[in-house]
């Protein structure tokens, strides 16, 4: 059976062309092709792949779950796609480096986690200024005296974010969008949001998200707007731990 070709002949029967349907889909026109022609290797591994075949059935009216089960049912088990890496690879740009990405992606987020918590050490442990006594043992008079005098006086200092002592994320999908995330280990979403689809995750630890489409979802970390997840049509993963929270959010603090 050539569901494929199935798919293709239904879309053109609702006359509908693939520039039409990738609008509709959000899904590029040539893994569209890619699905019509039954060509595996270029349709992304599950459940990237499968979520494409079920938005392209949906949308020419055919059973979503059904055309899925038939889709990939027609290829021999040895050349399926395996389970996705656990760091999704952006299709979306062409990148198929996908044997580097895990291991680039967990030196990064060291390399920052270990930053943060060296820059909070040296904060929290800095020495005290003495109060420095005069020969008469008297304290000099307070340094608001002169502060006052100074016509130019220097700017505050702001204060270094602290770390959070709990973790609180509300996504909000603005558009369909497929997000898989965990709190402190345990999996708590796994699905495809549709618009204006709202979860709550809590943690003491850490929350790693990952969203087929960044731009889709809008962020509200501790109580505070993180704005967009990433950029309209990014594949995006991040973890999120009580010493980088104050700073996550808005695209170019991620």
């Amino acid at each position: 059976m050539d569901v494929g070709a199935h798919l293709r002949s239904s879309r053109e029967a609702h006359g509908m062309s693939l520039a039409l349907l990738a609008a509709r889909t959000r899904v590029q026109p040539r893994i569209l092709n890619a699905i019509e022609l039954n060509d595996l290797g270029a349709i992304p591994p599950k459940p990237y792949g499968r979520s494409f075949v079920r938005a392209y059935a949906h949308e020419v009216g055919l059973d979503p779950e059904r055309v899925v089960h038939d889709y990939f049912g027609q290829f021999p088990a040895a050349v399926q796609h395996a389970a996705p890496p656990s760091i999704p690879v952006d299709y979306a740009n062409g990148s198929r480096i996908a044997a580097f990405l895990p291991a680039t992606l967990a030196i990064l987020l060291g390399i920052g986690l270990v930053a943060a918590l060296w820059q909070n050490t040296r904060t929290v442990n800095a020495p005290a200024p003495a109060p420095v006594v005069g020969t008469t043992g008297v304290s000099p008079a307070p340094a608001a005296a002169a502060v006052r005098n100074d016509p130019h006086p220097a700017a505050p200092v702001a204060a270094q974010p602290t770390a959070a002592d709990h973790l609180t994320l509300v996504v909000r999908a603005t558009r369909e969008c497929w997000v898989a995330a965990s709190a402190d280990g345990e999996r708590t979403i796994y699905q495809i949001l549709r618009a204006g689809a709202e979860r709550t995750l809590t943690g003491s630890r850490e929350i790693v998200i990952r969203a087929g489409d960044a731009g889709a979802l809008k962020l509200t970390l501790n109580g505070r707007d993180a704005g967009a997840f990433g950029r309209s049509g990014e594949v995006r993963q991040a973890r999120i731990t009580p010493a980088n929270a104050a700073a996550f959010g808005t695209l170019s603090g991620q």
